[in-house]
């Protein structure tokens, strides 16, 4: 009998084995190639992750691996924990990186939030192309994560809970347990003597999630043995629908989009087709448009709110509506979402020394770039023949960046007078909230370029004359 037990006890292991190195496998993720991809181990020390790095330590894709601890700094044995994690990472002939981050106390949704945010900026610093992170979520988190979801009132994104994969940043992020079960990892831990961290805040029932671990499911276990398989089985009929969803969205998207060439913004809508989309087609494109722009989706309540806003009779032809994190802006009935626009101090100056100082026996070289601090904006240049600023009167007088004040003028190329800028954005239909963002470009104090929309004359390139051609673009993160 006993002999049969540790067979049977064997047989798990491998099964285990097989089914992770089955899962990399079919992802593409091989080890027997000379094109190895990074494989990346989020490492906390604790049962699940332990298992997991173990499995992977036995397998076949050890060569690849490297495991990262994050170190949150807020238990008492966290340097503790980092010290074990290392020691574990020594006797298993592992890579580690230990990773120390400041947990945001002030989280709107509160320290598991702001915990998870800082566990995955973490990993972000890892990111490369071909990284495959992998973390040790299992069946009993995915129907913990899918219960909270529908307690916290969520469509069918949440309701889907975690995808087994997912994009994260140039990386991918994979859950290759999400088909294993707790009591299958406390028995591969039990059977291979494995020692791990026992956090005592899994305790802590003044969390969402150890409440709902070690009150509600139990409970519900009573009657429904089998709980687990049936969320994580819903949980795939809502992704399914979510991806649905998405595709009707993005159409929707499509047919509303329009180009406005003078604009910093790529992506405006026309008012007039979006309003044509019935209610709930356009809230679901709404999420959709929003989340594309790496913008906080609004909530229900804001949504509904948003929806009613675009549909009055009375809508202004230029509106703001705001929310945590994002903007939605309306001008010349097209539309528009983005973050919050940095306020900038008008009075603001940078020098732009276009010219690197020359090397002895080198000529002097274009600096291409320049990070304007507070602004979120970068200006690059780059050498142009006919075209853009005339290097020649750039020459004449120290460059520098500033912001509107008011008043500013410039005569356009072929035009008999000056006009006001303020007349040039009106007729090239740049909305009001762009207008204080944009970079002018001064030489002396005279007004030779409007960001990289119009230069002033005369410091236009003519013909046959080298000339600068600017370039306005997101700061580098």
């Amino acid at each position: 009998m006993i002999n049969k037990t540790v067979d049977c006890k064997k047989t798990m292991a491998r099964s285990l084995q097989n089914h992770l190195d089955k899962t990399l496998m079919s992802l593409g993720i091989t080890s027997d190639n000379t094109d190895l991809p990074s494989i990346i181990v989020a490492y906390s020390g604790g049962l699940d992750s332990t298992v997991l790095l173990h499995l992977l330590a036995q397998g076949k894709f050890k060569v690849q691996l490297t495991a990262i601890h994050i170190n949150h700094g807020l238990m008492p044995d966290a340097e503790k924990w980092a010290r074990f994690c290392q020691q574990t990472c020594q006797n298993l002939q592992i890579p580690i990186h230990i990773e120390r981050v400041v947990i945001n106390k002030q989280h709107p949704q509160g320290p598991e939030a702001a915990a998870r945010e800082a566990r995955y900026d973490a990993l972000l610093k890892h990111a490369k192309a071909e990284t495959v992170f992998l973390t040790a979520h299992h069946q009993d988190d995915q129907a913990e994560t899918m219960l909270l979801q529908l307690f916290r009132g969520a469509g069918p994104a949440g309701l889907a809970a975690m995808p087994a994969v997912s994009a994260f940043a140039n990386a991918r992020l994979v859950r290759p347990l999400l088909d294993i079960t707790r009591q299958e990892i406390q028995d591969y831990a039990t059977r291979e003597k494995l020692h791990w961290i026992e956090d005592q805040s899994n305790q802590d029932k003044s969390y969402s999630r150890n409440y709902l671990r070690h009150e509600v499911m139990p409970v519900i276990r009573k009657n429904w043995p089998g709980i687990n398989q049936q969320l994580v089985r819903g949980a795939s009929h809502q992704a399914e629908a979510t991806e649905l969803l998405k595709k009707l969205a993005a159409q929707d998207l499509l047919d509303c989009r329009v180009i406005i060439k003078e604009s910093l913004n790529d992506n405006l809508l026309d008012l007039e087709k979006v309003l044509r989309l019935d209610t709930l087609n356009l809230k679901n494109m709404l999420r959709y448009y929003i989340n594309s722009r790496d913008i906080p989706v609004p909530g229900n309540k804001q949504l509904n709110h948003i929806v009613n806003q675009l549909s009055r009779p009375s809508l202004s032809g230029q509106q703001q509506i705001s929310w945590h994190g994002g903007e939605l802006r309306i001008y010349r009935r097209l539309l528009s979402v983005g973050r919050p626009l940095q306020v900038i101090d008008p009075k603001t100056r940078f020098s732009w020394d276009l010219w690197s100082s020359p090397d002895e026996g080198n000529s002097r070289e274009l600096v291409n770039q320049l990070i304007l601090p507070g602004s979120g904006l970068a200006l690059s240049a780059s050498k142009g023949f006919g075209t853009g600023l005339s290097v020649a009167r750039l020459q004449q007088g120290p460059v520098t960046v500033r912001f509107r004040q008011g008043g500013e003028s410039c005569l356009l190329p072929g035009r008999g007078h000056h006009h006001k800028l303020k007349k040039l954005f009106q007729e090239a239909g740049i909305p009001p909230w762009e207008r204080s963002q944009l970079p002018l470009i001064y030489v002396g104090e005279e007004l030779a370029a409007v960001a990289d929309k119009w230069v002033c004359t005369p410091f236009d390139a003519r013909k046959n004359e080298a000339g600068i051609n600017i370039r306005i673009n997101p700061a580098p993160e």
